[in-house]
């Protein structure tokens, strides 16, 4: 779940860098042009976007989805070009009552794969920096309060008083005098606070130090501020976040300003700058999440021009609309219409006629009553999310060109050649990750059978796979039975694993042709080539080989495997190597393709 938001996270950072180095390039231009509060929505707008790590989505219409399949259709997908060609082994049926093994089990260690680490450290990262800088506002505030004073009564808070009346603030705000601090500010979400330096004001200075930080209170800066921060956490490792915030808190200046000396004349105008003037020249240092000004020389020279333009600028309503639409645009993803707006027969099986996918459909729905998958339908009748359609369909059409790689001898091929499903739990909340992979072969169809595979698709483009077999109509309490069977087989398979010491984590399942491990090596002839092995080496003697009890396995780096076999005199664990199939085709006799390199045996 972390490693699936973080990389939302990385991908929509790069997404929005775009936009934000073509607003930093039209920087002069957007200030020449709009005013400061309509950069001031820019930027927020920008941050907000930042913070929702969601891919907003859009069907396409029918015709485009039609478009985005030919395109697909002439270009290799990501799948295709991951895989090698290859066939597959041999079908596993139901295992007999075996013997438990009471030695102790092998002890193996989790490793954080790369996205893991990935992942953590961002959010490491993330919470830091946003620790760290509310540490040190907790850390200022807590100080200035212990040099400070509180304002009652008096002159200057009949002032603040009049104008908080004249601006229609209704709170009354506190005020601190403080000698710690260089220039007045504003700070405090949720008990906000004016503190003021131990400087002696004049009444027109007061009187514009008051209104500009109440218009900023008016105009909840401060809420603004830890928007802009929030992002430069989550975003921390983006340095165009960060040029982002600055401008962003700039431009909560300049609006401030602005709404200061809405309506007046320049020599107003003249004598609030020159007010700000002798302020700025006192400030040193600035409080985090406070209002302040500290900025470059050019930055301030930018400033007091704006106070001085009378010029009117536009608010930017069009332009921000427009600026909204690229960015929806940009950071959304076009998918292919669902079912309901794309005919499911031309979607992805137009070698199937509607009536033989209703048939099917039908006859899924039969097979999977009374059994635990019972509310598994096909993705595409489902009102799922676009995320969720999208990585279905990926998962359906990966594993779909995989089985097409099966040798044309092998009847797994069938399975493409007749209506074929991915269905999912219509109850299932949130992200979809698993489902059914529904086909049938030709010796099925008349027979009103269904093959079901389990696919577990977080990486829709190389799903995993467990096999469950084949279902009947009207049985479902069988298929569970069935379902339950293999899960067992499967745990009695890694109690081996571990009599032998055997991290089977490293390695991929290669039972039959269903699996991607046999179909990527064409190694349906797999087992047959280790029973061959055996017998030149007499091992018959004292091992009974079954193909019904035993179980492949294939190291994921396809270098070599292992062969798991149990009679009645023991275990066994066959180690053979694994090489490339053009390399296996230049070798005559299936018994020299897989060469057994290691035989053990625990004794029953």
């Amino acid at each position: 779940m972390l490693e699936s938001i973080c990389f939302r996270v990385l991908r929509l950072s790069l997404q929005m860098s775009i936009l934000l180095l073509l607003s930093f390039l039209g920087n002069k231009w957007l200030t020449r042009r709009f005013a400061a509060q309509a950069r001031c929505f820019l930027w927020m707008a920008f941050s907000i976007r930042l913070l929702i790590p969601a891919s907003l989505s859009f069907a396409l219409p029918s015709w485009g989805a039609e478009i985005q399949k030919a395109t697909e259709a002439a270009l290799p997908s990501a799948a295709q070009m991951g895989q090698a060609e290859a066939p597959a082994f041999v079908d596993v049926l139901p295992m007999g009552s075996t013997a438990g093994f009471a030695a102790p089990a092998e002890i193996s260690y989790g490793q954080i794969s790369a996205g893991e680490g990935i992942a953590l450290l961002w959010l490491i990262g993330a919470v830091c920096f946003l620790l760290a800088h509310v540490g040190i506002h907790v850390f200022h505030m807590r100080f200035l309060r212990a040099h400070s004073e509180i304002v009652c009564g008096g002159e200057q808070q009949a002032l603040l008083e009049q104008i908080r009346k004249e601006l229609h603030v209704r709170r009354n705000l506190p005020v601190w005098i403080c000698g710690k601090v260089d220039s007045p500010m504003l700070t405090g979400l949720f008990h906000p606070t004016l503190i003021l330096p131990r400087t002696e004001f004049s009444q027109e200075q007061r009187m514009f130090i008051f209104r500009h930080e109440l218009a900023h209170y008016k105009r909840r800066d401060l809420w603004t501020k830890w928007v802009f921060l929030l992002a430069q956490s989550v975003h921390w490792f983006n340095p165009l976040v960060h040029i982002l915030a600055k401008k962003a808190n700039l431009d909560l200046e300049n609006a401030c300003d602005d709404t200061v000396l809405k309506g007046k004349d320049r020599l107003y105008r003249k004598a609030y700058g020159t007010v700000l003037l002798d302020v700025l020249t006192n400030q040193t240092h600035a409080v985090p999440l406070s209002t302040h000004f500290i900025g470059r020389k050019e930055e301030m020279i930018g400033r007091f021009r704006n106070m001085i333009n009378t010029a009117p600028k536009k608010k930017g309503h069009g332009f921000l609309c427009c600026v909204l639409v690229g960015m929806v645009l940009l950071t959304s993803t076009l998918y292919p219409a669902p079912a309901q707006a794309v005919s499911a027969g031309a979607s992805s099986q137009p070698q199937s006629t509607p009536e033989e996918i209703a048939e099917t459909r039908a006859l899924l729905a039969e097979c999977l009553k009374g059994s635990m998958f019972e509310t598994y339908q096909p993705f595409r009748e489902l009102p799922l999310t676009d995320e969720n359609y999208q990585r279905c369909e990926q998962a359906e059409e990966s594993y779909r060109s995989l089985l097409e790689k099966v040798s044309p001898a092998m009847q797994t091929r069938e399975y493409t050649n007749h209506p074929f499903f991915l269905a999912v739990d219509s109850k299932k909340k949130g992200e979809i990750t698993s489902g059914l992979f529904c086909c049938q072969a030709d010796n099925q169809v008349d027979q009103g059978q269904i093959t079901l595979i389990e696919l577990e698709f977080s990486d829709p483009f190389h799903p995993e796979v467990f096999e469950i077999g084949t279902a009947f109509a009207c049985q479902g309490e069988q298929l569970n039975q069935r379902y339950f069977q293999r899960q067992s087989e499967k745990r009695h398979i890694q109690t081996i694993a571990e009599q032998f010491q055997i991290d089977l984590s490293q390695y991929e399942e290669a039972f039959s042709t269903v699996y991607p491990s046999v179909i990527q090596n064409q190694a349906y002839l797999l087992g047959g080539s280790i029973k061959k092995q055996l017998a030149q080496m007499g091992r018959y003697s004292f091992e009974k080989f079954s193909l019904n009890h035993t179980w492949a396995y294939i190291k994921k780096d396809h270098t070599e495997g292992v062969l798991f076999n149990q009679d009645g005199n023991g275990i066994y664990a066959h180690f053979f190597r694994m090489g490339a199939y053009t390399d296996r085709s230049k070798i005559s006799g299936e018994e020299n393709w897989y060469p057994i390199i290691e035989n053990r045996c625990i004794p029953q």
